[in-house]
């Protein structure tokens, strides 16, 4: 068994893991030697020709969606001032 270094840390691995142990980066250079490539949506490798991931199930150009991420950040960065809005409203109601 080989020695290599890690894409990520540049400390010495084996050259047959595919995640390093010292900081658990993924060698993408090895994965593509080995036919693997990584899954869209939750990282793991799978091999290049399959059409679901072992993993998590999802399909091989799946992609995690960065349109859902900022709606779900900017309803969470807004939901104070709207619970402080229907707060404010039912005080004037009431008054």
């Amino acid at each position: 068994m080989g020695m290599t270094t890690c894409e990520h840390c540049e400390q010495g691995i084996a050259s047959n893991v595919l995640n390093c142990p010292h900081c658990g980066g993924y060698q993408t250079a090895l994965a593509e030697e080995m036919g693997l490539t990584t899954c869209g949506r939750c990282g793991q490798g799978i091999a290049t020709d399959a059409e679901r991931c072992p993993h998590c199930g999802g399909s091989q150009g799946e992609q995690v969606g960065c349109l859902g991420c900022l709606f779900m950040l900017v309803l969470g960065a807004s939901a104070p001032f709207i619970a402080w809005l229907v707060f404010w409203a039912l005080l004037k109601l009431l008054h």
